[in-house]
């Protein structure tokens, strides 16, 4: 049976092409990921607020499959609905399915906090709407956001047809106008992110987490696979 060590149940808002690429070239055998897509299209306040509504049926839908930890994507929908909705979220879902959850925007932050960031410099595809909510969540987390650098994509479709180094590129730029930053973060599963992580923390000397990144090695823990990963920064060797 695929999936003998851990079936990872993954809740996308929209297309999970990116990630579900990157997932395989990151986990050990015995890995299984399940996943069940919503159907966001934009990245509007409208489409986003949808989406929330959708979460739980999907959630238990996967429940009904049969996976053993459930991550919910999609941190900017998390972000709209204000601090501390993943966390209602996750306690809502746990109750109904029994099942250990968690969401990407969770995952990030305590991947943060494990490599001690502090002073962030962050990239993302967004539009300036949707970094500057971004932003306000993880101050509100506790970090210091010093710099934020978007694309300006609002269209999910154009994210994931990025070239796999546009990621490392805008990461770099954003680390170079943040003297002081301590540690980077990538936002948004749905470009290529894992290539560039180990040459961003070799090249620029600071920790780097991913959205993609995040979600896994936390969605690993919570599974109970506990194998040391190389190649997809210092996150995944710990």
């Amino acid at each position: 049976m695929h999936g003998w060590r851990a079936r990872i149940g993954v809740v996308f808002p929209s297309r999970g092409d990116s990630f579900m690429y990157e997932f395989y070239q990151m986990v050990p055998k015995g890995v299984v990921l399940v996943a069940s897509i919503i159907g966001l299209f934009n990245l509007t306040k409208e489409e986003l607020g949808n989406a929330i509504l959708q979460y739980k049926t999907a959630a238990r839908d996967l429940a009904q499959v049969g996976v053993n930890t459930l991550l919910l994507t999609g941190s900017p929908v998390f972000q709209l609905q204000g601090f501390g909705s993943d966390q209602e979220m996750i306690r809502e879902v746990e109750q109904e399915t029994g099942i250990t959850t968690l969401t990407s925007v969770s995952a990030e932050v305590e991947a943060m906090r494990f490599l001690k960031m502090k002073k962030l410099a962050i990239a993302t595809p967004f539009v300036e709407e949707v970094n500057q909510r971004s932003a306000a969540w993880y101050r509100q987390a506790g970090f210091e956001v010093l710099r934020i650098k978007g694309m300006g994509i609002q269209k999910n479709s154009e994210i994931a047809r990025l070239p796999y180094y546009a990621s490392y590129r805008i990461a770099r730029e954003a680390f170079l106008e943040a003297p002081g930053a301590d540690g980077i973060y990538i936002a948004c599963p749905r470009w290529g992110t894992l290539e560039g992580i180990e040459k961003l923390e070799q090249d620029l000397g600071v920790p780097v987490v991913s959205s993609s990144q995040a979600g896994i090695w936390m969605a690993l823990r919570k599974s109970r696979v506990g194998e040391s990963i190389s190649g997809f920064g210092s996150l995944m060797k710990k």
